[in-house]
C-alpha cells in the first residue's frame, strides 16, 4: 500500500453505504465528480474526518507523456490491489462500478 500511497493524490472523498465507510482517491479532481454517478443508490457523504477507512479506492488518470515511448495508463486499486490498467478511462470506471455494486464488500 506505501507505493500506492506515494503516487501522489490530488482529491479526495469519503461516503457511507450500507453502513461502511468508503474511501475514494484520484490524482485528478474532476475524476470525483464522474464517479459520483457511479456510486450504490442511497449513499451519503461521511461527515467523519478521518482518512482512515476499511475499503479504499485509488483512481490514477494517465495520459499523455512527453516520451513517445512511454504509455501512461488509467489504473484502479482497491485498496493495495490492482483492479484495472486500461488506456481507455471509461473501461477503469466501468471496473471500478462493478467491484462497488457486485463485490459483496459493501452490503
Amino acid at each position: 500500500m506505501r507505493k500506492i500511497d506515494r503516487l501522489g493524490w490530488a482529491a479526495g472523498m469519503t461516503f457511507l453505504s450500507h453502513g461502511v465507510r468508503v474511501g475514494i482517491r484520484a490524482n485528478q479532481t474532476e475524476v470525483l465528480e464522474q464517479l459520483l454517478d457511479r456510486l450504490p443508490p442511497g449513499w451519503k457523504r461521511s461527515k467523519s474526518q478521518s482518512p482512515i477507512v476499511p475499503l479504499l479506492y485509488s483512481i490514477r488518470v494517465g495520459g499523455s507523456s512527453p516520451r513517445r515511448n512511454i504509455r501512461l495508463y488509467n489504473l484502479l486499486y482497491w485498496n493495495s490491489t490492482r483492479l484495472a490498467r486500461s488506456m481507455d478511462l471509461d473501461e477503469v470506471f466501468e471496473r471500478f462500478e462493478d467491484n462497488l455494486h457486485h463485490s459483496g464488500s459493501i452490503r
